[in-house]
């Protein structure tokens, strides 16, 4: 899920540099408008927070304090819809369609990736139907590991120095970990 989210970040920051890069050509004199790099810094510091994604929090609070440090040019340099001419709203208008966009295809992919997850029952499902029954009995300590994405379930089986469990991965295979501590000899 990582790779998705920062895959969307490149994107979205290769998309900003091309905006930018246009805007900057065809407005040349434009001054920065701080007052929307504070609110940019806003919504990122936002998105990072939900995401727990460092990056986007990190550079949208540095967005907020600078647009923040700059508070006396607000007024200055914001421009309103109506002040904009007619081909820079156009401008505007393609820039919030494109991002929209983004956001409902990030949106797809990640709700696509998500459902990828298999629930408690069909793990367990699959444990019964797997050599883990082989091994031992299945208890009712059931848990999630989110680091590596599988389902954990305890089992009552008989060997000296060891804890085992039936691990099922997200693929749908199952093996016994038996989790054994100091010399087994």
């Amino acid at each position: 899920m990582v790779w998705i989210i920062l895959s969307i970040a490149i994107l979205l920051i290769i998309i900003g540099l091309l905006i930018v890069f246009i805007a900057m050509k065809k407005y040349k004199n434009h001054k920065t408008d701080y007052y929307n790099f504070f609110w940019i810094g806003i919504v990122w510091v936002v998105i990072g927070i939900i995401a727990n994604d460092s990056f986007f929090w990190i550079i949208g609070l540095v967005f907020a304090v600078i647009g923040l440090i700059n508070r006396k040019k607000w007024k200055e340099n914001h421009r309103t819809w109506k002040q904009l001419s007619k081909s820079e709203k156009k401008f505007k208008i393609w820039v919030m369609v494109i991002l929209v966009i983004i956001v409902i295809i990030g949106g797809v992919v990640l709700f696509i990736t998500e459902n990828k997850n298999i629930d408690k029952n069909k793990a367990i499902e699959i444990a019964l139907r797997s050599e883990c029954i082989n091994e031992g009995e299945l208890t009712d300590n059931v848990y999630y590991n989110d680091n590596t994405d599988t389902w954990w379930i305890d089992m009552n089986a008989e060997k000296e120095g060891c804890s085992p469990a039936c691990v099922v991965y997200e693929n749908g295979n199952a093996e016994v970990n038996w989790r054994c501590t100091g010399l087994i000899e």
